[in-house]
């Protein structure tokens, strides 16, 4: 496709290749113990590991010469959300790397299948789930973690029998659920005000009244990018910090993802006879929508709501009917999220999809290191979700993993040999099987 260009995908290629042997060590440095932290950390950087991992993705594109080339790398820019100019390269090498190896994946009973297999793994191992119950505040007794209070009736206090696994973002742990008196937890809030959050989202939900079966939609997903320039290989952000606070999304054509959940799911005909849907997301800063944060959700006022119908029609008119007129006559439901949704179901504050932002300093200052792991110097406290790891719902598992390998008392050679956790992972057949003195290693 690109026979002038062989040597810029050449270049490229031989990056993530190289990258294979050094991309984990940000992940190593989480899991090993807190006091080898420094001396590795040191010893990766004068030998260079970490200097192409560290580096920007578009300081990193620089080597790349065509810029039509450039542009379409950075046309993946969406997958982590916010601007190429500071994201972290080891970010964007794990979504090639996916693609390149395995290609994408849709789970069968769309994302709900997720939760669900989560909910009925956790139930089978005698544990409950609670839904409509936000923590309100980790409970603390004598330094140690000894349970939550959650959000029932008048406060409910949950007792912890061994600790608390938090997966719920790393200012919300520190910055609202944990003492501040606590040295650990104040040193936290200290680093975390140097990371911002990730980016937001606005969200068009669209149903059709027609089945996949007679729409034959693509399975395959659309990206609109019109603030990408091939003639230059220039990516502008649409949420960057130069543009957030003068964003004006009916000034400028749409920038959006596009993609049919029905056309991917094989059960969803099935499930929903009769019925398609479709998704659009676009980037949208959390100050655009701001004003309404303290009104209650799905009770604010009418300007909020036609607002949300707007641009619903903008992102219709442009996105979803200019590559398929023929589904002008079959919508026959739009719903509309904003990062004021994310914030109130999600718990994520300012409404960010990917929690923390993907800058190099997330990765690799020392500090950020030894605050974003699955272990804390607090007495019974796990962090788990994609903070304590790296974005997305493949972070969020892994980070789970590690966790996991701490509180069973995993070496860091057992925790990423083949034999060791993982190779018992897939033995588990009951919970008192998961305690490490059931293995024979």
């Amino acid at each position: 496709m690109f026979p002038e260009s062989l040597d810029d995908i050449d270049v490229l290629m031989k990056d993530l290749l190289k990258s294979r042997r050094t991309d984990a060590l940000p992940y190593i440095l989480r899991v090993l113990p807190r006091w080898m932290v420094l001396p590795f950390a040191w010893l990766a950087k004068s030998q260079g590991w970490t200097k192409r991992m560290s580096s920007t993705v578009t300081k990193t594109l620089e080597k790349i010469k065509n810029p039509f080339i450039r542009s379409i790398i950075l046309g993946n820019s969406g997958d982590e959300g916010g601007s190429p100019d500071t994201n972290c390269w080891l970010a964007r090498t794990g979504v090639f790397k996916h693609y390149i190896t395995e290609g994408g994946f849709y789970p069968i009973g769309g994302p709900e299948a997720i939760a669900d297999a989560l909910v009925r793994s956790i139930e089978d191992a005698g544990g409950r789930v609670l839904v409509r119950a936000p923590v309100e505040k980790v409970l603390m007794s004598g330094g140690k973690v000894v349970g939550v209070n959650v959000r029932k009736g008048d406060g409910v206090n949950i007792k912890a029998k061994e600790g608390v696994i938090a997966a719920c973002g790393a200012k919300v742990l520190f910055d609202k659920l944990l003492p501040s008196s606590v040295p650990f937890v104040k040193h936290s809030q200290k680093i975390l005000k140097n990371i911002q959050q990730s980016a937001q989202h606005l969200s068009i939900f669209v149903g059709m009244n027609k089945p996949q079966s007679e729409l034959k939609l693509p399975s395959h997903n659309y990206w609109v990018l019109p603030n990408l320039d091939t003639e230059t290989g220039i990516y502008k952000s649409p949420v960057s910090m130069e543009s957030k606070y003068n964003y004006k999304p009916f000034d400028s054509p749409a920038l959006a993802f596009l993609g049919f959940p029905s056309a991917k799911d094989p059960s969803y005909e099935e499930k929903n006879p009769g019925k398609s849907v479709a998704v659009i997301i676009t980037e949208a800063p959390y100050e655009f929508f701001e004003k309404w944060a303290s009104q209650k959700s799905g009770a604010r006022e009418a300007e909020y709501k036609a607002l949300k119908q707007k641009l619903a029609q903008k992102y219709l008119d442009e996105v979803l009917f200019r590559f398929h007129p023929e589904l002008k006559d079959c919508v026959d439901f739009v719903d509309v999220g904003t990062p004021l949704s994310s914030e109130f179901y999600l718990g994520a504050p300012h409404g960010a999809s990917y929690g923390l932002e993907q800058t190099p300093y997330r990765f690799f200052d020392n500090d950020v290191i030894q605050t974003l792991r699955s272990d804390t110097p607090i007495p019974g406290l796990w962090q788990a979700g994609q903070d304590s790891l790296s974005s997305g719902v493949v972070g969020a598992l892994m980070s789970a993993y590690f966790t996991t390998s701490n509180i069973l008392g995993y070496s860091v050679v057992e925790t990423f040999s083949k034999n060791g956790l993982i190779k018992h992972l897939k033995n588990i057949s009951s919970l008192p099987d998961i305690r490490k003195s059931k293995f024979d290693i």
